[in-house]
């Protein structure tokens, strides 16, 4: 199953570190340089998606997410607070319960 994500952006002047690429290139030691020769696209490319002069298309953004091996939502910086998103409470003694993701 092929998934695409398409995304609906009033100011792209304005994302305000919407994307986490460049956090996620220094995480897994990767240059961009190297990216872009995975996504088959060209350094300057690269470089003005995490510069963020330019925001990519959704097809090279799954590129993008292949092949760093991440999820596509994991390029993004998070809306919110997903670790409190659930509301789960323990059926025996009503304890609030938190539920978190293990990476």
């Amino acid at each position: 199953m092929k998934v695409i994500y398409v995304l609906y952006i009033c100011d792209i002047n304005n994302s305000n570190d919407m994307l986490r690429i460049k956090e996620i290139l220094k995480d897994k030691g990767i240059t961009g340089k190297q990216l872009a020769k995975m996504t088959s696209v060209t350094p300057s490319t690269i470089t003005n998606i995490v510069q963020e002069r330019n925001f990519p298309k959704p097809d090279l953004l799954q590129n993008i997410a292949i092949a760093l091996d991440v999820d596509i939502r994991d390029l993004f910086t998070p809306t919110k607070d997903t670790e409190t998103d659930f509301n789960f409470k323990c059926p025996n003694c009503g304890t609030q319960l938190t539920v978190t993701s293990k990476k």
